[in-house]
C-alpha cells in the first residue's frame, strides 16, 4: 500500500479526531460562559446598605436655586444640613424638580458625585462612606448653580445643638409647687 493510499484511508479518522477535539473545546467554552453568567447573576445587587439616606429635590427657594429636603427632619428645608456619623454609609438621592440640569457633589468623599439629572422627575443616587469627620460642603457643579444658591453642608460626627440650654424654658417644678390631687368624679 502506498503512502498516498494510506493517507487517504486515515484521513476520515484524523478528521473525526479533529472534529471531536473542536466539539469538546466548544462545549467547555460554552459551559465556562454559562457558569460565569450564573455567578454574575447570583451576586448581590449592591455591596452596601446605607446607614443614613437623604432625598433632595431641585427647585427654587426664596427666589434662589436650591436643594430642597424631602421627608424626615429635612422635609421642605432649602439646602438642609445633612448629618452622618463617622464610618456610616450615606446615600443621597437627587430628584430633578425643575426641568433644569443639575447634579450633586460632596467634597472629600470618593463616589460622592452624581450623574446629571436633566429632565423633571429624573433621579440619580450617590453612595459613599463618611470616613472623615468634619463639616463638608455639597453643591451642584453645573456652572453658575452653586453661586445661584445650590449648596449645603454635610456634618460628619457629633452635632452641637443649636439651642442654648440657658435660654430654654425649664418645666421642672418643686413638688410643693404642684396643685393637689383632683377630686373624685361624680357621674
Amino acid at each position: 500500500m502506498s503512502l498516498r493510499q494510506q493517507a487517504v484511508r486515515e484521513a476520515p479518522r484524523r478528521l473525526s479526531v479533529a472534529l471531536r477535539a473542536t466539539f469538546i473545546a466548544l462545549t467547555l467554552a460554552l459551559l465556562g460562559a454559562a457558569a460565569a453568567q450564573e455567578a454574575q447573576q447570583t451576586a448581590p445587587p449592591a455591596e452596601y446598605l446605607p446607614n443614613v439616606s437623604y432625598t433632595l429635590t431641585t427647585g427654587l427657594a426664596n427666589g434662589r436655586m436650591a436643594f430642597i429636603g424631602v421627608g424626615g427632619a429635612i422635609d421642605g428645608q432649602a439646602n438642609p444640613t445633612l448629618i452622618a456619623q463617622p464610618g456610616q454609609v450615606v446615600q443621597i438621592s437627587l430628584v430633578n424638580g425643575d426641568n433644569v440640569a443639575h447634579d450633586i457633589f460632596v467634597e472629600q468623599f470618593a463616589g460622592a458625585h452624581s450623574a446629571v439629572v436633566d429632565r423633571e422627575g429624573a433621579t440619580s443616587t450617590i453612595v459613599f462612606r463618611a470616613d472623615v469627620e468634619g463639616t463638608f460642603d455639597y453643591w451642584c457643579t453645573i456652572p453658575g448653580h452653586r453661586q445661584a444658591g445650590m449648596e449645603g453642608q454635610l456634618v460628619v460626627g457629633e452635632v452641637v445643638s443649636e439651642f442654648n440650654a440657658e435660654e430654654l424654658t425649664n418645666i421642672v417644678r418643686p413638688p410643693d409647687g404642684l396643685p393637689g390631687p383632683l377630686e373624685p368624679r361624680t357621674e
